[in-house]
């Protein structure tokens, strides 16, 4: 049985070791050469690390602490630590946090949508206390401005990209909703003539015509939750916090939605979707179907996800940690990460990492 292992040299695509042996009925150790094969060549202290950490997430025999050593790697970059002054309970952020926020969700957007290995229904769960709807401290200007840069992420990459929000239905529309459509059109896209982002909304920011007709659209568009809301040269399509009331199902306008997006290759994210049933005295998502809507709620593959740890369920406060997942981070594909804090207040590091 191994005892001990010592790295003897490194080539940049192989790791030679020395292993000390415990055999059976013999004293002391007896030491053998061993040698492992990375995944891919490193050049670099990043990119042995990152191969490693691949390895890591290969073998289920090893531990989840594991990872946090190998983060640590001497030499490697700290492209891991969260900075030390990200308080989030303490709102407004800071555009510095927003944009870490932002960056993140749409680089695993990106990652997800480019992987043709991942399905095409996908969600990203994203709750930090100004993106929490359970939450006083909700604000929808984060939510817009990061549906705003994913957007517009794929619209670079030339992807057409339908943002959706559900219009009115049973009692009208979820209060965290309300007015969320309209404020897409009218906020700062950085798309007018000689900016940036110029001609990607079309004509939806143009006054409307006087003859009626429909506004031209851009490689960014906009829609609600609807199978006749799905354009048939859509090569993504954004779902805002999808969400059943009392009195209507959610189910019965998406679900038709997602089967045209599937049936012409359209990626579909959902953000911070809540498809659990909401019950009410009408009947209105009652035990008939209920398996299909707990199945369909289930079929989204979840490609982001952040949320905090507190210490108990009353109070959000203090903050423990978080947990989170994410593509195309820098940490591998699929990688669980924990993060605690030093302490109950202290700005959070992280400890632990498994897959």
């Amino acid at each position: 049985m191994p005892q001990t292992a010592r790295l003897e040299t490194l080539d940049g695509s192989t790791l030679q070791f020395t292993v000390g042996v415990q055999e059976r009925g013999k004293q002391g150790l007896t030491m053998l050469p061993a040698e492992l094969a990375l995944p891919h060549a490193a050049a670099t202290a990043d990119e042995l690390r990152d191969a490693l950490l691949a390895l890591l997430g290969a073998d289920d025999a090893l531990p989840p602490s594991a990872g946090a050593a190998l983060l640590r790697l001497p030499g490697s970059s700290d492209d891991w630590s969260l900075p030390d002054d990200l308080w989030l309970n303490t709102t407004p952020y800071p555009r510095s946090v927003r944009n870490m926020f932002y960056e993140d969700v749409m680089h695993a957007m990106q990652a997800a949508v480019a992987d043709p290995s991942c399905p095409r229904m996908m969600k990203v769960t994203v709750t930090p206390p100004e993106l929490n709807m359970e939450m006083d401290s909700y604000r929808v200007g984060t939510l817009l401005e990061l549906v705003r840069e994913c957007a517009l992420g794929f619209a670079e990459a030339g992807l057409k990209t339908r943002v959706c929000v559900q219009g009115p239905m049973g009692g009208g529309v979820p209060r965290v909703l309300s007015g969320v459509s309209k404020l897409l059109t009218l906020m700062d896209w950085d798309a007018g003539d000689g900016q940036a982002h110029a001609g990607m909304l079309g004509e939806v920011q143009q006054p409307k015509p006087e003859d009626g007709s429909a506004q031209r659209e851009g490689i960014v568009c906009f829609g609600k939750v609807g199978e006749d809301q799905v354009g048939p040269d859509d090569d993504v399509v954004i779902v805002l916090a999808p969400q059943s009331m009392v009195g209507g199902s959610i189910y019965e306008l998406l679900r038709p939605m997602i089967a045209r997006c599937e049936a012409q290759g359209t990626a579909v994210i959902l953000i911070n979707p809540a498809l659990e049933d909401v019950q009410s005295s009408s009947g209105v998502m009652g035990v008939r179907g209920r398996s299909e809507r707990i199945a369909f709620a289930a079929s989204f593959e979840e490609i982001y996800h952040f949320r905090n740890v507190y210490s108990g369920t009353t109070f959000m406060f203090p903050i423990l940690g978080r947990l989170g997942l994410g593509l195309g981070l820098g940490l591998g594909l699929g990688l669980v990460t924990l993060t605690l804090t030093r302490s109950g207040l202290d700005p959070w590091r992280m400890a632990c990492l498994g897959a």
